[in-house]
């Protein structure tokens, strides 16, 4: 699947990515005049998925995706046991699954996405091509590490700009100067170097994937004892990215600490939200891509802000996602230029 993920097709996702940014930037449009308040834990989900079907299947589900995310984005679907909300989201969640599968495996057009690779891939060893069952087992994997991660992330991405003034305001500065009123394309990536940041930040704070499991290979010799051979071991993320012994202030939001005369001598898995080694995330580029273009074109718009009386809380489960969504107000900014595409 490499192939599907290497950098320049990553970066012709973008202006997708944007579009479909856009679009739920004119909902929420009619949300901000009548002053309502929107779950953004659900609208990242319906954000993210839209654009990850795109990208991984080549599917356009449109206004869909928010129907679908007002069910998944609340459910752990690898739960133990399932609540009432996880079943609802693991039924959805599997039927989606099935209909792409069975949509492209009927279907003889191939693109430039993942699952086309996956159709015309060839076991060296049998010269058989993958079945169904493959397919979708590939279909689920791929869905639960794009939707779920990326979705959540960036929802704990506006509760931390809403919570933290000063960066708030960098970014906006950043966005003004580099943009000048017109929407972000890919190729700006490289100049939205604090928006990459307080999204690094973010994922320091609150990386989805909390806990990483890992098998030792060989016996492996740790602080006087050692790690026996075929052993699972689970590497934290979200103790190590806050650990006092690597990061000044550990709990405060601070997105200069990822400024590379800052960054100078902190050990290489201080901070690890993508995992590391020969089984990293292969979708970090796309999700990074995702990150910034989001973040840019809704920060352009809006201003939000944690509803009053709305109590977040991280509730930490296969994913860390706020306990009972994030519910959040909007405002306007000024806009520059309106009408102007990059």
């Amino acid at each position: 699947m490499q192939p599907a993920f290497h950098r320049d097709r990553v970066a012709a996702y973008g202006r997708y990515i944007v579009e479909a940014t856009l679009d739920m930037l004119r909902r929420w449009g009619v949300l901000a005049a009548r002053g309502e308040s929107l779950d953004v834990s659900v609208e990242m989900g319906a954000l993210i998925l839209r654009i990850a079907l795109k990208a991984l299947f080549g599917l356009e589900i449109g206004e869909r995706a928010l129907e679908l995310a007002a069910v998944l984005a609340p459910a752990d679907i690898l739960a133990t046991p399932l609540r009432p909300g996880d079943k609802r989201g693991k039924e959805a969640f599997q039927a989606l699954a099935e209909e792409i599968v069975e949509t492209r495996f009927s279907n003889d057009d191939r693109g430039p996405d993942v699952l086309s690779v996956l159709l015309d891939a060839v076991d060296p060893a049998t010269g058989e091509s993958p079945s169904y069952e493959d397919l979708l087992g590939e279909v689920r994997n791929l869905l639960l590490a794009s939707f779920d991660t990326t979705s959540n992330a960036l929802s704990w991405t506006w509760f931390l700009l809403a919570e933290n003034e000063e960066p708030r305001r960098r970014l906006h500065a950043e966005l003004d100067q580099v943009l000048e009123g017109r929407h972000a394309t890919a190729e700006d990536i490289p100049a939205l170097v604090y928006t990459r940041r307080i999204f690094d930040e973010a994922l320091r704070l609150y990386p989805p994937g909390w806990i990483i499991g890992r098998k030792t290979l060989e016996p492996d010799p740790i602080d006087g004892g050692e790690v026996p051979a075929h052993t699972m071991v689970a590497l934290c993320p979200y103790t190590m990215q806050r650990h006092p012994s690597f990061w000044e202030e550990p709990d405060r939001f601070d997105p200069d600490r990822f400024a590379p005369d800052r960054a100078v001598g902190r050990p290489r898995f201080a901070y690890f939200p993508f995992g590391g080694g020969p089984r990293q995330c292969i979708g970090e580029g796309l999700a990074l891509t995702e990150a910034v273009l989001v973040i840019a074109t809704v920060a352009q718009r809006y201003e939000l802000s944690v509803s009053p009386g709305f109590r977040v809380r991280p509730e930490g489960r296969n994913i860390i996602r706020p306990r009972g969504g994030l519910l959040m107000s909007l405002a306007e900014r000024p806009r520059r230029n309106e009408g102007r595409r990059g």
